[in-house]
């Protein structure tokens, strides 16, 4: 027969106390309070044996469980291991098979073309750009695609890119960033600033006689002129494309086109374009662009977004530069067998109000 005296494993049963007896029980602690006289281990050696209280078989204390951590994830990296090992000489005919040599090296350049917000100037609110970029390329693809399906017919690509689509294309309404404009009654001071190093980039350019433009997908009037105006980069970019000024934004490349055309200048084969964005779309419309230039175009990732769209692209890793101080070193090393050239300098009144600004 196993019960509590012939079987000391199982553990004996206790009935619950009955109403009364809790009532009572209650009573009686509320009478004598005992709380009061409790007063723990007073010693040090006391307080060593009491700290041990909870301590049964040492298994689960901190330093055990930290120990049980590193050993399973020993365990799953050498899993990993003898799997790559079994499947190594499958695993390396998949890489050469896949691997493809970058699309082109890094050249010194004769035009460079900045993005303005994130790479240019940042904002001291990321949140906020990242929701008006989304809202407005969501706001494009929505038009397009009505655009498709009651002026077409369902008729071709929903985005198209022709010279007979881009006659027939009425001018964006661009509901989506005047509203976000008009609710914005911040100066531009308290929303953006210039990225850490870009002067001493834009002066060493501008010292090399090199074209500088920027493109940006926001509004000019009522923002982008004001952040130039404000931070003194107005001198430096005698050619500037706003989203007023182009019937489709990047990805797409019109708006790098379009700033090519107002320096006045016809890219030569000879010729190199840098193009410097913080996003993905920036990548694209620079790869883009390339196809209609008769000089290569080389996008320059300014930003975590757009590094992932170089690497994806197999563009070359020497394309992403993640601050301006590693761009003047690169630049100053691609520039260093190329004869100098010595460019107008900027206006007087313009560099003296960017630095009171900056001051």
């Amino acid at each position: 027969m196993n019960n509590e005296l012939s079987n000391p494993k199982t553990p004996a049963k206790r009935r619950p106390w009955p109403p009364k007896r809790r009532e009572m029980q209650a009573r009686i602690i509320k009478r004598t309070k005992p709380w009061k006289q409790s007063t723990g281990p007073k010693t040090a050696a006391g307080k060593e044996i009491s700290s041990l209280n909870a301590l049964k078989t040492g298994r689960f204390t901190k330093f055990l469980r930290k120990i049980r951590r590193i050993l399973r994830l020993q365990r799953g990296f050498t899993r990993q291991i003898k799997h790559a090992m079994v499947q190594g000489i499958k695993f390396e005919k998949v890489r050469k098979r896949q691997y493809k040599a970058p699309l082109m090296a890094l050249k010194a350049p004769t035009i460079v073309i900045f993005d303005m917000d994130g790479t240019s100037v940042r904002h001291l609110n990321p949140r906020l750009l990242h929701v008006l970029e989304v809202l407005d390329d969501t706001a494009f693809r929505i038009s397009k695609f009505f655009g498709w399906v009651f002026m077409r017919g369902g008729k071709g690509p929903i985005l198209p890119f022709n010279e007979t689509e881009k006659r027939r294309k009425r001018k964006k309404r661009l509901l989506v960033h005047r509203a976000m404009h008009k609710i914005r009654r911040k100066p531009v001071e308290q929303i953006v600033q210039p990225c850490p190093g870009i002067y001493e980039v834009l002066d060493l350019l501008q010292s090399r006689g090199i074209p500088l433009a920027l493109v940006s997908s926001g509004l000019g009037k009522g923002y982008g002129h004001d952040v130039l105006n404000t931070f003194g980069l107005d001198g430096y970019f005698p050619a500037t494309v706003f989203r007023e000024d182009i019937t489709q934004s990047k990805p797409n490349p019109e708006p790098i086109l379009l700033s090519i055309k107002q320096l006045g200048i016809t890219p030569r084969r000879e010729d190199v374009i840098w193009y410097i964005g913080d996003r993905h779309k920036d990548v694209s419309a620079a790869l883009a662009a390339a196809k209609q230039l008769p000089c290569p175009i080389q996008p320059i990732a300014y930003g975590m977004n757009a590094a992932a769209a170089i690497i994806k692209k197999n563009v070359g890793s020497d394309h992403i530069i993640m601050s301006y101080d590693e761009m003047r070193r690169v630049l100053n090393r691609l520039f260093a067998a190329t004869p100098r050239v010595v460019a107008p300098v900027a206006d007087t009144e313009k560099q003296a109000r960017r630095s009171s600004r900056i001051a």
